[in-house]
């Protein structure tokens, strides 16, 4: 029903980044001065609301000012403080995982629903540069109702208005609002922001206007409290009260406000931090590979040997992750002490998860026979629900250093079959046969470990091939399923043919330099389009220099490494005083390269792009969204996307995909995608008027100067049988086959080898399984990554349990199994 007069919502907030310009200590000190403002206030004026959100900040004040704490708990109960938003806190919101989504919230719900008895239906993330399409479905859920946001602005962003409904990849919809203005107001300027809304609002009879001081906490001021309440007082024709997200949303609903569809991504605002402190990107999705397949570990373990799950230690590595999904962590818009603080966080982290994977392992290893002597037992887990091809690498010690002029090679076997295998050069530096590195081709089957033996085998030094060397204009390499050709002149690829399809342009994988500034946000940038350089190839005097050698042996383009299961080709760059070198891993069978990069960055304001020209300059590109797929636009402005991005053309029958493990910026023109490897602005400097953007009396530091590594799988094939499976292929490069190298002692009961997970054909993919809150059940989660309506059955426990299972086109599913009554549920929402 319309209301009789036009209603204002009031939403008082504080908002407080736990960490952006100052570290931690510092965000926990504000947060219990801003909590301790904010309820005396409640306790004062029995029309205020104050509202907040993010758990982590009542987690401080519960751990350093308990009475504190109990006081907010009070008001809660009183309906004086409303708990907003319930997540963990305010993360970024397009370059975390779908996952990690999920983990913010129901981290945050778990927290609330605890020590409040409370959830809010609206999410709220005034603060996040940028907001995926995925986020819709996730939301829905997960039973919020309503989005509320900031982020970005008109000028940025154009929306059907500020006020509508927001539709996901899947279909789902809830109600969405950019809020008026921005979340906070300065002290003394409340009244004059509420004045300025009832002036420029005409078209809705339901709205909210936010206000508090925010950014380092604050809150409420008594003169912007009382200026508020004078208001209310002197216009009764208007309905302006005190109150919550979910109160305005709720009398908006029922106003019968229709409102316009928006079926889009909100982007983009600060486009430089998809790529900057490329570090805490790279550091921050391992540990989201790490996480899922820790938890994937631990559920099988528990089920097939009665191994503890640890949900404590799980959770304390789940507020590790969830802190660096921060929205000026993640993004690369911190100060220089917060980026060290957020790395350690995440290897606290991921050294937490390491040892529980270790502990699951050894726990499914029960029983095992003894290994055969001389032998080296290696057991590798397949954590997919579906085969996996693919190559294994792993270093073991030999029992004893061979002195002898003499080689010792390493057969693998998988019980009496022979595996194709190659010893490559082992991490260490060590002149000595002692310490092995094999490397060989494995059929994995779902959700099961393997075990392999490694048998070494002396053979003499003039048995052992030699790699070839590159000679002629370029360098020539064909497995019957692809050819790639590097040129000799450039080290860059000239030519990559899957099926015999031509799909690229000569200079493929070339690293360009961009012009770029100080601003760490890139706040006002579109797109980077000023090339001012490139990398190019070392001659043999700056690659002998480079390696540290004392003599003009090397070249800068070798064959490093070649046997029966690869081929690797090293080749050396430069840029000024920036050094590149790039390392090209061609598979024996097999139509899929990748590349391993080394890039030390001597240059400040510059952004570094690969170019990948594909065959079809009128191609279009698609890329890897939250629980979805988009389009990336020709017209090189830099947008952001998950985990890989592919061009496609119909003409050709042709696509290139690209898988990578660190940033998140992409552009796209004629054809051309170009990956942005990391940039080197100031840390922390935003423009601000007409001021300099930095001072220029001193050397400030740069983001992401010094040595960065980076990883790539290229892909290619045709486009209809390449893109459903890019989900797949991408979880096999994040999540890193777990293998261990372990002599049983044959002691004990053998573990029953059975798949814990299956998924029969098509593309759909899991994306979480582990175990249940309560303890009882297991929980699945699985995802269709596609446009299309597709089908599978679902096998738990070597097919003891199965169901039949149908998605619709990027929908996910959550799924719950009782080991005991063999059942499978659908969950209604997520779990």
């Amino acid at each position: 029903m319309k209301p009789s007069k036009k209603s204002i919502h009031l939403i008082c907030n504080a908002h407080l980044d736990p960490v952006w310009l100052w570290q931690r200590e510092e965000g926990i000190a504000e947060a219990l001065s801003t909590f301790r403002i904010a309820a005396n206030f409640c306790e004062e004026y029995e029309n205020f609301i104050f509202c907040h959100n993010e758990a982590i900040l009542y987690e401080w004040v519960e751990q350093y000012e308990p009475a504190l704490f109990k006081r907010i708990q009070e008001l809660v109960k009183a309906g004086r403080w409303h708990i907003t938003g319930g997540w963990y806190l305010q993360p970024d919101c397009n370059m975390i995982s779908g996952e990690s989504l999920i983990r913010q919230i129901t981290l945050g719900k778990q927290y609330f629903q605890k020590k409040f008895g409370v959830y809010p239906k609206t999410a709220v993330n005034f603060d996040p540069f940028g907001h995926s399409r995925g986020l819709v479905q996730v939301l829905s859920k997960a039973g919020f109702e309503s989005y509320l946001f900031m982020r970005p602005a008109p000028a940025r962003c154009e929306l059907p208005a500020d006020l509508f409904r927001w539709q996901g990849y899947d279909g789902s919809e809830i109600i969405g609002h950019r809020l008026f203005g921005c979340y906070m107001t300065l002290r003394g300027t409340a009244g004059a922001k509420l004045q300025e809304f009832i002036n420029n609002d005409q078209e809705h009879n339901v709205g909210a206007v936010t206000w508090g001081i925010g950014n380092h906490g604050g809150g409420p001021s008594r003169i912007d409290l009382e200026e508020l309440n004078k208001y209310i007082e002197q216009h009764p024709e208007l309905n302006i009260i005190h109150s919550t997200p979910d109160k305005f949303f709720k009398e908006l609903k029922e106003s019968g406000t229709e409102l316009p569809v928006h079926n889009k991504e909100m982007n983009f605002f600060a486009t430089g931090c998809y790529t900057s402190q490329i570090r805490i990107k790279q550091e921050h999705r391992k540990l989201e590979s790490e996480f899922t397949l820790t938890e994937k570990m631990l559920s099988a373990a528990w089920l097939t040997a009665g191994h503890e799950y640890p949900t404590a230690k799980l959770r304390e590595a789940a507020v590790d992750l969830a802190f660096s999904e921060f929205h000026d962590v993640l993004p690369g818009s911190s100060i220089k002490a917060v980026e060290d603080d957020s790395l350690r966080q995440i290897a606290h982290g991921s050294e937490i998860l390491s040892r529980l994977r270790t502990s699951a392992f050894l726990a499914m290893l029960q029983g095992q026979s003894a290994a055969k002597d001389g032998n080296m037992p290696l057991f590798v887990w397949n954590p997919h629900p579906y085969p996996v091809n693919t190559l294994i690498e792993c270093e073991m010690q030999l029992a004893d250093q061979n002195w002898k002029e003499t080689f010792s090679d390493i057969e693998v076997f998988n019980g009496n079959h022979k595996i194709v295998s190659q010893v490559e050069q082992e991490a260490s530096n060590l002149n000595l046969d002692w310490r092995k590195k094999v490397v060989f081709a494995a059929e994995l089957p779902p959700s099961s470990i393997i075990r392999y033996e490694c048998s070494p085998k002396e053979i003499q030094l003039s048995e052992l091939s030699k790699p070839q060397k590159v000679s002629g204009k370029s360098f020539v390499f064909d497995n019957g399923q692809m050819s790639l050709v590097i040129s000799r002149g450039n080290g860059l690829i000239k030519s990559f043919k899957v099926a015999d399809k031509e799909l690229v342009r000569p200079g493929t994988g070339r690293i360009i330099v961009m012009q770029d500034d100080a601003d760490s946000w890139g706040s006002g940038t579109k797109s980077y389009k000023k090339r001012i350089g490139s990398f190019s190839l070392m001659n043999r005097v700056e690659a002998t220099e480079f390696a540290g050698l004392n003599k003009n042996k090397l070249a800068p383009i070798r064959i490093i490494e070649d046997g029966a299961v690869r081929t690797v080709i090293e080749a050396l760059f430069k840029y000024k005083k920036s050094t590149l070198r790039m390392q090209y891993y061609l598979p024996k069978k097999g139509t899929e390269i990748e590349l391993r990069m080394q890039i030390n960055n001597q240059q400040p304001n510059c952004m570094y792009k690969m170019s990948m020209p594909f065959i079809d300059k009128e191609s279009e590109c698609v890329a890897q969204d939250i629980f979805g797929r988009k389009e990336i636009p020709g017209t090189r402005e830099e947008k952001v996307f998950s985990q890989w991005f592919a061009t496609t053309s119909e003409t050709h029958d042709a696509a290139l995909a690209v898988i990578c493990d660190s940033g998140h910026g992409l552009d796209f023109f004629k054809g051309e995608m170009r990956y942005s490897l990391l940039r080197s602005p100031c840390y922390s400097a935003l423009p601000i008027g007409e001021r300099l953007l930095v001072s220029e009396d001193r050397v400030h530091d740069h983001i992401d100067i010094g040595q960065r590594n980076f990883r790539f799988k290229i892909c290619g094939g045709s486009p209809k049988e390449l893109l459903p499976e890019m989900d797949k292929k991408t979880m096999i490069f994040a999540e890193s086959l777990p293998g261990i190298l372990f002599y049983p002692g044959g002691d004990g009961k053998k573990i029953a080898s059975q798949a814990l997970v299956k998924l029969f054909d098509g593309p759909m993919v899991m994306t979480c399984c582990r175990r249940s809150l309560d303890g009882e059940n297991l929980i699945v989660r699985i995802f269709n990554p596609t446009a299309t309506t597709v089908k599978s059955q679902l096998s738990i426990l070597g097919d003891k349990i199965t169901a039949k299972i149908k998605l619709s086109p990027f929908e996910i599913k959550t799924f719950e199994v009782n080991p005991d009554t063999k059942i499978i549920s659908e969950v209604n929402g997520i779990k």
